[in-house]
């Protein structure tokens, strides 16, 4: 009976630590690190959001691309682009970030990423 319960829980390990898909609200205005929103430009105080990092980064151009993969990164970007509670699995989550990391500098990056994977990525507090 011993050696059952040690192979069912043998078995179910894998299915237990399969990370779930994270909600995000990719709707949201990135926060700089004076605390205050990104604007889009400086004659434009619009929020920049996510969403709109996130759909940029998707279809630029990054080294080690499959060219194959343009639709689906494409649809993806359409996909999260306005999206207030999309789930990110880890590949996909994976994938912004490389984007994110390819286009855009440090403080987009430290904008994003705690939104994008909060348990890797935490901000810093001054």
């Amino acid at each position: 009976m011993k050696i059952l319960i040690l192979i069912t829980i043998f078995l179910a390990l894998p299915l237990m630590a399969q990370e779930k898909p994270r909600t995000i609200d990719f709707t949201q205005p990135l926060i700089g690190v004076d605390g205050k929103v990104i604007p889009a430009s400086t004659t434009d105080p619009t929020p920049v959001t996510l969403g709109q990092i996130v759909h940029l980064a998707l279809n630029s151009k990054v080294e080690g691309d499959d060219p194959d993969k343009g639709f689906e990164r494409g649809a993806l970007a359409a996909r999260l682009y306005t999206c207030k509670a999309c789930e990110l699995g880890k590949e996909d989550g994976a994938l912004v970030i490389k984007h994110i990391k390819a286009v855009f500098g440090a403080d987009v990056q430290y904008a994003t990423f705690p939104l994008l994977d909060p348990v890797t990525y935490k901000k810093v507090t001054p």
